[in-house]
């Protein structure tokens, strides 16, 4: 390398120093001709020398000539580029090289150093081992001493340990016996309670079989059930359990069982009612694994679970809401409660998954499939569903997926409730620091309860001897000195609760009676759907009458003003939303309800009066048969039988002298007369009220007014008259106002004039209330011409340039009205007004009236048969379905809407002449003159018999008490309709015997109802089979006496009730059965036929084939016969009997139809011979074509077969009047009556 790097030709200089090696000259690089001295060339032959390394191994570093390591350090060492890791960078070698002048330097500098303290150190050792020496000896002297004074120390702490462990145990004594007296004090005092609880539990213990297994039945089967049955099944549990040595607490409570009292007092606080019921359901919902589903009409349990988990963020959706799955997955995912309100009977399937709780774990995390989406399910999460109907039917399969519980208010429940109210608003000082001691006894309970488990924890965790633990004795004493003070706050809380409730004991009664108003405004659903009231709108009702119910300070007077201000308000607020033929009754109930509640009424006396009790056969003699009717006789025997009338032997008086009683019968006012005898005094109120409408259920209607008038007062009678400012004023922008309409109502008129002053908001939202016609023909003629068009001026005188006209048209005018209010009135009188109650209604007057002022402006001659042609057959005929109520009606127009009504003075719109059309003196006259009109009209001003009140009288009575205990026959076996086809085989001459068999047939099929319906409601009743709605319902109706909906779906038309139903059936089956056994009868019974038209067509088709007649051509002509008792069938054609007549009567001296006698509704027809004959050929004689119905009921729909379910035929009844005379009195014949 001829020009090597700085770096290393510096390096190489540093060795050739360190070697000592000479430089050589050289001609200096820079140029001229001076020398310079160079290392690299010397450098050059050091490093071809082979042993160079190992000289610098071998390099003497102790003894290096100072010169050299002078001129090393003064100009090397300083040198910027003599750096190892410099050099590295020229050469890896000289690097190292670089490292080892640097280190020789070090070495060589440190050497010099140590050397003369080497030579020191020589010297000083051997001084030091001089001393040692001398040292050892002194120390082995020193350690002699040493072990002495140890030997000393040892048994001095020895003698310390001995004092300190004594006085430990001195002390350790002197605490345990502080502490076993701090424990004996402190836990004493728990000893009595301690050891009845133990007692207790001990007996909880032995009972735990019995009682888990009846809460676990509880839970599993009663929830849905009402309090009274859970009691009763309950209480037969237990005897079960005891009767099979199965032990069980005689006191069974499933609050005490699996209830936890700090928690039921925070439920009551959140809104639980205390009583023992609604505890119960709040101890099945905590301790059920499946959701539950709460039967809630009143929204308690609703209102309950929205403040126990208002804390937990609660969710309430409702099927209807759009998003209410999304709602569901939020509360699964993250732990929130849901509630689901408002239910149907019905669930979404989709909700299936979460019922049944399929979860599954996926990734380690629990989770749930919810329609198409996995979710995470949370632990904490609470599920809620509730429903707001009474009695919903859900299937099987939904029962077993939820926990049913029935939430339904109990009287218990809601009195406590109406008393919080009352004493809040009267003594709301009093009511405050109640609800201030209930809250703060619940959390002195909770304390205590917490304080409880921590003492009992502490003893129990307590490692060792209890009395050497400082902390827990520490514990026990804390606890104990808060547990005093906590049961200290509790007595007197206690003390002053006790005195408060003593105080609220005072309102107690008008809470119980207000709570009865409750659960009679709640049975009012039963009645009509329509009629239901929520507990909000009670408790607000309730709350209005505390505040403007009249003020007094006397305790007792107080309560009588806000009890009688409360109950009129129900009456009046639940009467504005009733139908007029329902507030009666729900005045007589509000009543019965209230003297029951008092023990004032016996249950037994209240369900004859409504019913006329159970039997079907009376073996007592009838006394008198010449007044008493045999459903007078069996009833007064019933009534006999009833423990309060045999008390007095009333039964065995009253048959003694009959005649007593009879001026009670034939009185037209029986309720004000006096019972004979003693019998006035001896017999309640009801009771006599009961007696009245044995021997006079016509009068049942004004004997139950009577009876309220007497026990409420008269404006318990007399329902406030409908008044829309008044409901306007009890509204509320969030509710809104409901028109319950009946047939015949229009409230737009009213609505229109007022809605002027009506928000819009009010008439968008909406208080409930009924509109109907006006009662009587006064009020309703009146209302006509109070209303458009009749009441606008310029409409009324429109025709008053023509006075011919404008009086034609003014006496015309007043005859529509009568017939209007006539046709509407007549639906008073049932059947015999009207066959189908129709709803005619204001627009049917008012578009008569105007086509009237239309014609007479238009036609110089008056076109009357045009406007009774459009208002009998189209305005008012048009709802008309019924041929004979058409011929009716038809009949009623030509009477009052005629041309005498306009030539005539004063002419007679009834017989005796008060309803007449009065003189043309203009619109103010005739207002006054229907003001002078009669409030009540007489049957004469429809053209009806006085009868017909009764008839009228006696079917409100029905409306009234449609309820009636029966009892069951013994149903006979089937017909055996092989033998019956046997021996009554299909014959071509006679049509009788495929009667016969089919009328077998569908005996049988409504025989195979009643047997198979009556088997399985047996046995639903004792579980062996599903209770279905339909056993349900067939259970409610033998119940309360009606005939089951299941039965009449498959029956012949009958009103009868259930009692009467199973005789006249059992009637029905022996006729066929005579039939059967004795052949073809003379007189065919025609009431006890099925299908009627089978038998008349039989009787048309015998004549047609004997005589080779089209049939088609073939009617009946009609005979009554005079001989009472015919034994002789006829050659042709058949006899019938059987038959009742409605609204007149047979007059067998004149062989004609007469007016009823009085109080005899319906008469027996004599036997009629159906005479079959060509139709044109038939006599034309003088007669009333009268049809004849298989019930009072008279309107029938149409079956498959074409005929009319109900009408039969029209028959020609023999009358010496005419033929409108009883059209107008709703002549017509029955096959069988209501009883």
């Amino acid at each position: 390398m001829k020009s090597p790097p700085a770096g290393v030709k510096l390096v190489m200089e540093a060795v050739c120093v360190m070697k000592d090696v000479k430089p050589e000259k050289v001609n200096d690089p820079a140029g001229g001709t001076k020398k310079v001295l160079d290392y690299w060339g010397p450098a050059k032959k050091l490093l071809s020398d082979m042993k160079f390394l190992d000289s610098l191994r071998e390099y003497d570093k102790d003894n290096i000539p100072p010169h050299i390591m002078q001129e090393i350090r003064d100009k090397y060492i300083p040198d910027e580029g003599f750096v190892p890791e410099k050099v590295a960078k020229a050469s890896q070698a000289a690097e190292g090289l670089c490292k080892w002048v640097r280190a020789m330097e070090i070495y060589d500098r440190v050497a010099k150093v140590v050397a003369p303290k080497r030579l020191a150190l020589v010297e000083k050792e051997t001084e030091v081992n001089g001393l040692m020496a001398e040292l050892k000896a002194k120390q082995d002297e020193l350690k002699a001493v040493q072990d002495r004074v140890a030997q000393l120390n040892a048994a001095l702490d020895e003698k310390l340990r001995e004092k300190a462990d004594l006085e430990a145990k001195v002390e350790l004594c002197a605490q345990k016996l502080g502490r076993a007296q701090k424990l004996i004090g402190g836990l004493g005092g728990e000893k009595k309670r301690w050891s009845e609880a133990a007692a207790n539990l001990q007996v909880a213990f032995d009972n735990l079989t019995g009682d888990i297994l009846v809460a676990g039945a509880v839970m599993a089967y009663l929830g849905p059930y009402t309090s009274v049955y859970r009691q009763s099944t309950i209480a037969d549990w237990v005897a079960q359990c005891r009767a099979a040595n199965l032990p069980c607490s005689a006191d069974f409570s499933l609050r005490s069982i699996l209830g936890d009292a700090v928690k039921i007092r925070a439920w009551n606080i959140d809104g639980l009612p205390t009583d023992g019921f609604s505890v119960d359901n709040g101890v099945m919902l905590h301790n059920s694994r499946r959701w539950p589903l709460m039967i809630d009409p009143q929204g308690q349990a609703n209102k309950w679970i929205k403040k126990m988990e208002a804390s937990n963020q609660l969710k309430v959706i409702k099927l209807s809401d759009p998003n209410f799955m999304r709602d569901l997955e939020t509360g699964i995912q993250f732990g929130t409660p849901v509630l689901l309100e408002n239910i149907g009977e019905e669930l979404d399937p989709a909700l299936e998954p979460l019922l049944l709780r399929s979860t599954f774990k996926q990734g380690g995390v629990m989770c749930m499939k919810l329609g198409e989406n996995v979710l995470e399910y949370s632990d904490d999460f609470r599920f809620y569903i509730t429903t707001k109907l009474p009695n919903p039917h859900y299937m099987p399969e939904t029962a077993t997926k939820v926990t049913l519980i029935n939430f339904m208010i109990t009287p218990e429940g809601l009195e406590d409730q109406l008393l919080g109210i009352v004493v809040r608003k009267e003594q709301p000082e009093l009511e405050a620091e109640r609800q201030q001691l209930i809250i703060q006894s619940a959390e002195n309970k909770r304390q205590l309860k917490d304080i409880e488990k921590r003492i009992l924890d502490t003893l129990s965790n307590s490692q060792g001897n209890i009395l050497e633990d400082e902390g827990a004795i520490k514990v026990l004493d804390d606890a104990k000195i808060v547990s005093d003070d906590i049961q200290a706050k509790q007595k007197v809380a206690e003390a002053t609760e006790a005195k408060i409730n003593e105080n609220r004991k005072g309102y107690k009664p008008v809470a119980a009676h207000s709570a009865v108003l409750f659960f009679v405004i709640a049975d009012m659903a039963n009645i009509d759907p329509m009629y239901q009231y929520s507990l909000t709108w009670f408790v607000n009702l309730f709350i209005a009458s505390i505040d403007s119910s009249t003020k007094s300070k006397q305790l007792d007077k107080r309560l009588r003003y806000l009890t009688d201000h409360f109950t009129y308000s129900i009456y009046c607020n639940v009467c504005r939303s009733l139908f007029e033929k329902d507030k009666l009754l729900f005045a007589f109930l509000l009543c019965c309800a209230l003297l029951k509640s008092r023990n004032q009424l016996d249950q037994s006396e209240l369900m004859f009066f409504l019913t006329g009790g159970v039997g079907l056969d009376n073996t007592r003699k009838n006394p008198d048969e010449s007044w008493i009717s045999q459903k007078m006789w069996d009833e007064l025997c019933r009534m006999g039988d009833l423990p309060s009338y045999q008390e007095v032997k009333f039964l065995e008086k009253f048959e003694a002298d009959p005649r007593k009683w009879k001026y009670i019968y034939d009185s037209k006012t029986p309720y004000n007369e006096e019972l004979p005898d003693s019998w006035q005094g001896s017999l309640t109120d009801f009771q006599r009220m009961t007696l009245l409408r044995v021997m006079r259920p016509d009068k049942a209607v004004p004997l139950c007014r009577l009876f309220v008038q007497s026990k409420l007062g008269q404006r318990f009678t007399e329902p406030p008259p409908f008044n829309l400012q008044e409901s306007y004023n009890d509204s509320v922008a969030t509710a809104p106002l409901i028109f319950v309409l009946s047939p015949g109502a229009d409230p737009m008129a009213q609505l229109l004039k007022f809605a002027d002053t009506f928000p819009v908001s009010v008439l968008q939202n909406g208080v409930k209330m009924t509109n109907e016609p006006p009662t009587g023909l006064r009020m309703n003629m009146l209302q006509s011409y109070l209303t458009d068009p009749i009441s606008d001026p310029s409409f009324f005188n429109k025709l008053e340039d023509n006075p011919a006209k404008h009086e034609a048209f003014q006496k015309l005018l007043f005859g529509l009205c009568f017939f209007h209010a006539n046709v509407q009135e007549r639906r008073k009188f049932g059947p015999l007004g009207w066959n189908i109650p129709y709803g005619f209604n204001e627009s049917d007057l008012r578009i008569s009236v105007r086509q009237l002022n239309i014609f007479l402006e238009e036609y110089d001659d008056l076109p009357l048969d045009a406007l009774q042609y459009l208002t009998g057959q189209c305005n008012y005929g048009g709802r008309v379905t019924d041929d004979w109520d058409r011929r009716c009606l038809v009949s009623i127009l030509k009477n009052t809407f005629c041309r005498d009504a306009c030539v005539q003075t004063k002419y007679a719109l009834s017989p005796s002449g008060v309803y007449h059309v009065p003189a043309p003196e203009g619109y103010d006259h005739y207002v006054e003159f229907i003001k002078e009109l009669p409030v009540e009209q007489p049957p004469e001003a429809f053209g009806m018999h006085d009868n017909v009140d009764i008839s009228k009288d006696l079917q409100e009575t029905r409306l009234l008490f449609d309820s009636c205990l029966a009892t069951m026959a013994a149903l006979p076996s089937l017909f055996d309709l092989e033998a019956a086809l046997a021996k009554f085989p299909t014959r071509y001459d006679e049509s009788m015997n495929t009667v016969l068999v089919q009328e077998m047939q569908r005996f049988n099929r409504l025989l195979q109802v009643i047997v198979t319906s009556l088997r399985d409601l047996r046995k639903a009743i004792k579980g062996l089979v599903l209770m279905s709605p339909a056993l349900e319902e067939v259970g409610r109706s033998l119940t309360i006496g009606k005939v089951p909906g299941m039965w009449m779906a498959k029956s012949y038309p009958s009103l009868k009730p259930l009692g009467s139903y199973v005789s006249d059936f059992l009637q029905r089956l022996q006729f066929l059965q005579t039939w059967y056994e004795q052949g073809k009868p003379d007189v065919f019974w025609v009431s006890g036929f099925y299908f009627t038209q089978a038998f008349l067509t039989g009787a048309l088709q015998n004549y047609a084939r004997k005589y080779k007649i089209p049939i088609d051509i073939l009617g009946f002509g009609f005979e009554v016969l005079r001989d009472e008792d015919p034994r002789t069938a006829p050659a042709d054609g058949v006899l019938i009997d059987g038959l009742f007549l409605d609204g007149a009567r047979w007059v067998k001296s004149k062989h004609v139809l007469g007016e009823s006698m009085p109080k005899v509704l319906f008469d027996v027809m004599p036997a009629i011979w159906l005479k079959p004959g060509k139709k044109e050929e038939l006599p034309d004689v003088p007669s009333y074509l009268c049809p004849v119905y298989k019930t009072s009921e008279r309107r029938g729909t149409l079956s498959t077969t074409g005929h009319s379910t109900n009408y039969v035929l029209p028959i020609r009844v023999p009358s010496d009047m005419p033929s409108d005379h009883w059209v107008r009195r709703g002549v017509a014949l029955l096959c069988q009556l209501d009883d």
